[in-house]
């Protein structure tokens, strides 16, 4: 979902209550997602008991179906928006999956204070984000791309 801006710089999901965007993504993820996820799982070529992150896990709903097929590995799901944890965490214990743990952050939550060793970071959903900050970045004197 992108972040689409409306007047008074709202966007789209602060506009979309979380309990919604859950039962829309659940939905769709059920139709679309499922083949994407295999493809995923092959393309970061790692093993069934490594470390993933998401990065903008949102509902959790990727990163439990990551989970749920790799029963060994250890799934972190981060977001920076309390709610969709607390929906993500609310999936995880309607779906059973134990080897998911879903934080409150962003990309920069592991920094030097909490520094992770993972084998793979994953992120669907956060594109725009980037493209802001390479955009930022790249207006900006003190860094060339």
């Amino acid at each position: 979902m992108t972040n689409i801006q409306f007047e008074h710089g709202r966007n789209l999901l602060s506009i979309i209550p979380a309990d919604r965007f859950n039962q829309l993504f659940r939905q769709h993820f059920q139709k679309e997602y499922q083949d994407f996820i295999t493809l995923v799982i092959k393309e970061l070529n790692v093993d069934y008991d490594d470390r993933i992150v998401e990065i903008g896990c949102r509902t959790g709903w990727v990163s439990l179906e990551i989970a749920r097929r790799m029963p060994d590995a250890q799934i972190i799901g981060l977001d920076s928006d309390e709610r969709f944890i607390r929906i993500a965490q609310q999936n995880q214990e309607k779906e059973k999956i134990d080897n998911v743990q879903f934080i409150v952050g962003g990309a920069d939550y592991f920094n030097e204070s909490k520094p992770q060793a993972f084998d793979a970071v994953i992120s669907f959903k956060i594109f725009h984000q980037i493209i802001f900050i390479i955009f930022y970045f790249s207006i900006s004197d003190n860094f060339n791309l």
